[in-house]
């Protein structure tokens, strides 16, 4: 029996995989979690699939072992969730896996993580580590064509274009407050909505004229299939709507590296937490194990503001100066060096998960 789950409840995957018993050898003094139960997730389109019947056989094992003394649980396995209630199907298997919050299963990994967790020592549960991308400035290089887009919306309300350096200082903000802040001070509300619809006319436009680019940095794509290769949960975190999001992304077929997407179409805006913290909450992921990489002080803001650890880069909108001064713990000037400040990261979480602690 295989059962399908939307991309969405993929953390019901997770829960799942990561249930799995321990097997004590009194000799060793020490156990183990041996593959004695199999849960197979892989995307087919849209949706994961889990391999019922096997996981079923591998929790009446384990039960069948534990009448002998010989198998300790350490964690609710499949079975108990329909035996504590939940009833039979899957609608109640979804609602009670979804109760464990395990956090969300990366997709392009799904069958090394359910490796992993049935070899890793017991009473040790692998950390998730969450890495929270801005996307203007930090994967994406769009300093030209935003300015561009912020000149021209400037020019169209007549008030004589903007220099580069006043406009990259808005730049993860919030569309309307991003203009707000850059309009004269008597320029009223109802004119600053205006102000930033002339803005998304002028992107649009950009769009559709011969030789527009809005190109990837350098050594991004590289991050991005390494982290995913070693298990990250990756995430975003903008100040874009999710319709532009959505067109960067397929233009460059970034979705497939990504577990969630925040946008400010979901509430309030960079610096306020809310985007990091749906994230966390969108992939059961602990603050103290998730980093938010950013080019602003208001991605470092955000991140500090949401509690968790904050990596700047020097290539996007901001200078050095002004990210440190938002509170980042590091800034980095290359991929290369981000990619040491996210092992060192990733090996400090691990460090974090003693036996008989769960991340």
């Amino acid at each position: 029996m295989v059962l399908r789950f939307p991309l969405g409840r993929r953390h019901a995957v997770n829960a799942l995989a990561g249930l799995v018993p321990c097997h004590l050898d009194p000799a060793l003094g020490s156990g183990f979690a041996p593959p004695v139960t199999q849960a197979v997730a892989a995307e087919i389109g849209q949706q994961h699939e889990v391999d019922v019947l096997n996981f079923l056989v591998g929790i009446q094992m384990r039960d069948q072992a534990a009448e002998g003394g010989g198998v300790q649980r350490r964690a609710l396995g499949f079975g108990d969730v329909f035996r504590q209630g939940h009833g039979v199907g899957a609608p109640a298997f979804l609602s009670g896996m979804g109760s464990m919050r395990r956090g969300v299963l990366a997709k392009r990994n799904a069958a090394a993580y359910v490796a992993a967790k049935q070899t890793e020592p017991c009473g040790v549960s692998t950390p998730l580590k969450l890495a929270i991308w801005d996307v203007d400035g930090t994967i994406v290089d769009s300093r030209q064509v935003i300015q561009k887009a912020m000149d021209r919306a400037f020019r169209r309300a007549g008030l004589g274009g903007i220099d580069y350096d006043r406009t990259r200082t808005i730049v993860g903000l919030e569309l309307t407050e991003a203009v707000t802040r850059l309009a004269p001070p008597d320029f009223g509300p109802e004119r600053a909505v205006q102000l930033a619809g002339f803005y998304k006319e002028a992107f649009v436009e950009q769009r559709a004229e011969a030789g527009f680019e809005e190109p990837l940095y350098e050594g991004v794509r590289d991050t991005l299939e390494r982290l995913v290769e070693q298990g990250w949960l990756m995430g975003v975190a903008t100040g874009k709507a999710r319709r532009g999001l959505d067109i960067v992304f397929e233009h460059h077929d970034l979705h497939r590296y990504f577990d969630t997407l925040q946008t400010v179409d979901g509430g309030a805006g960079k610096p306020n937490p809310r985007m990091v913290l749906d994230a966390l909450r969108e992939t059961g992921t602990e603050a103290a194990h998730a980093v938010m990489i950013g080019d602003t002080g208001f991605d470092m803001a955000m991140g500090r503001n949401a509690g968790v650890h904050t990596l700047g880069v020097s290539w996007g909108f901001h200078t050095a100066d002004e990210i440190a001064d938002a509170g980042a713990h590091s800034i980095h000037d290359d991929f290369d060096a981000l990619d040491r400040a996210l092992d060192s990261f990733a090996e400090s979480v691990g460090t974090a998960a003693t036996p008989g602690e769960k991340a």
